[in-house]
């Protein structure tokens, strides 16, 4: 059974063999699943939320993992959340697509909010073909996610770029707005930069989400990741 589903037994064997080599991979190799988590995660389907979580539990073998359990953690005093992961992936060639790049930086310089309108109604009408099925495409979501957060760590303007997730989220329609809300839980992973602001969105956007399906969303995501 995958997910409640029955699946072929060739399926699983290369399944369980996929796992293994991942496996083998984060113990010799960590910082290729790291600094590639992108490629990796938005090329795997759906259900594969083991091997997702995998890659991204995956951390450079110079970063020293903080006791979760330690009586008195602070995670804003980490140095290692002042510092940005490294990502090798090249994002940005999918914001190329319907000049998404270009819309993000002039709503960044002039806060104009029917530019919002514009980059959600791209995103919504992005796509991809996964086994001859049409689904939205992460890759071009979770572009959007990772330039909007290189430019909050790195212009020092972390305030007026939560207000565009929440701007986006609320934008959004209900399919569209899962993928870029998992592409958000998806940054949260080794401590770091990225880890540390991600965190602070997602709670933001539940805190304030105003909407039972947002609340719903957010909820399903993270239940979803502690299946495995």
């Amino acid at each position: 059974m995958f997910l409640g589903q029955p699946v072929a037994p060739a399926v699983q064997a290369f399944y369980h063999a996929t796992l293994r080599v991942i496996m083998v991979i984060k113990s010799d190799f960590p910082e290729f699943l790291s600094d590639y988590h992108f490629n990796f995660v938005n090329s795997l389907p759906e259900h594969c939320i083991q091997l997702r979580n995998i890659i991204l539990e995956s951390y450079p073998s110079n970063i020293q993992q903080p006791d979760p359990f330690l009586k008195h953690l602070k995670i804003d005093k980490l140095l290692e959340i002042k510092q940005n992961p490294r990502v090798l992936s090249n994002f940005d060639n999918y914001l190329l697509l319907n000049n998404l790049r270009e819309d993000l930086e002039n709503y960044s310089r002039t806060r104009n909010q029917q530019i919002i309108n514009d980059i959600c109604h791209k995103m919504e009408q992005s796509e991809e073909i996964i086994n001859g099925v049409r689904r939205i495409s992460s890759n071009v979501i979770s572009a959007v996610v990772l330039f909007i957060a290189h430019q909050a760590c790195q212009q020092d303007q972390g305030v007026e770029h939560r207000d565009t997730f929440k701007f986006i989220v609320h934008r959004l329609n209900d399919e569209t707005r899962l993928y870029f809300l998992n592409a958000i839980v998806n940054e949260l992973r080794y401590p770091n930069n990225h880890t540390f602001y991600f965190s602070c969105i997602i709670l933001l956007i539940f805190a304030e989400a105003g909407r039972e399906i947002i609340q719903e969303q957010i909820t399903s995501i993270f239940l979803e990741r502690l299946q495995t």
